[in-house]
């Protein structure tokens, strides 16, 4: 059974490894220690940010990472998402995160939702697809992989 709550200082390891695990398949993702830093130090006096995690009550391991945010600049009624499971485990886990997260955005008046993925990573756009969202642009990154910025209005 899973157990979704915010993430405690000492799950950041295990975030990090999962974030790692999520993309190892994907050419040019890299690490995700920058990304995990991120999250991590994300400044809420200059936005809104709401984590959890999905965690395994038989064993205690985190097994999902889920987040919103929305930083000052951005629109005041819209939020990029983050789903972070094992790609196998997209269809159960990362619905569930995903569930969690849309629940959180209701209660926050949300409008619209984004995803921010590599391109190269078609298991996790084809999650975003299948839950509506469409692909609005493509960016090249610093180190030359290219971004798939993926939309939902709800």
């Amino acid at each position: 059974m899973l157990v979704m709550r915010e993430p405690r200082e000492a799950d950041w390891p295990a975030i990090l490894a999962l974030a790692n695990r999520s993309v190892a398949g994907v050419p040019g993702a890299g690490s995700r220690d920058a990304w995990a830093e991120s999250r991590r130090r994300f400044d809420r006096s200059a936005g809104i940010q709401r984590q959890l995690v999905a965690v395994d009550e038989s064993t205690g391991e985190v097994v999902g990472y889920g987040a919103l945010e929305r930083r000052s600049g951005d629109p005041p009624d819209g939020y990029r998402l983050f789903v972070v499971t094992a790609p196998e485990q997209l269809g159960r886990i990362g619905e569930l995160l995903y569930r969690n997260l849309v629940a959180l955005l209701r209660e926050l008046g949300a409008r619209s939702a984004w995803f921010a993925e590599h391109a190269a990573d078609r298991a996790f756009l084809e999650f975003a697809r299948t839950r509506g969202f469409r692909e609005k642009e493509r960016r090249k990154l610093e180190d030359g992989a290219e971004q798939a910025v993926l939309s939902l209005s709800l």
